[in-house]
């Protein structure tokens, strides 16, 4: 059974692993078409720190899975720097998430948890690529631009 989470009108994040250990991986996440609106917005594939590469999304069975795709629950997966799927491979998804799913969404759209820290990783200086673009913040502006 899929659970819903919070109800409360606005969009909102979740971190879902905090776990106190710490490993210094980066990962590429694209948006997917998600109920989410705030992630179906976004114009670019966001380069997001993994704090440790613990939280992962898995599934009892396949059910479930076709659930979560064809309910367009799906927010995030992993991709390399291209775009192209990251096929399960490590380090490009970090934690072995099936179905390379680094987020979700819920029924209404408005709350969305992911495994990626797109918070550690909003000004430019802290992109390891350098310059600008693919930043976490294109979410939060996101969210904001759906209230």
């Amino acid at each position: 059974e899929l659970r819903e989470g919070l109800e409360g009108d606005g969009p909102v994040i979740m971190a879902v692993d905090n776990l106190p250990c710490e490993l210094p991986r980066d990962s590429s996440i694209t948006f997917s078409d998600s109920l989410a609106p705030f992630v179906r917005e976004l114009g670019e594939l966001i380069f997001c720190p993994i704090a440790h590469g613990e939280g992962n999304v898995q599934v009892k069975d396949e059910a479930m899975l076709a659930e979560l795709e064809q309910g367009n629950l799906v927010a995030f997966r992993y991709v390399d720097a291209a775009g192209t799927p990251a096929g399960g491979a490590y380090p490009l998804n970090p934690n072995g998430s099936v179905a390379d799913i680094a987020g979700l969404c819920n029924r209404r759209g408005n709350v969305v948890g992911l495994m990626p820290h797109p918070e550690d990783h909003i000004l430019p200086i802290q992109n390891p690529l350098g310059g600008g673009g693919r930043l976490g913040l294109a979410i939060f502006a996101g969210m904001v631009k759906a209230l």
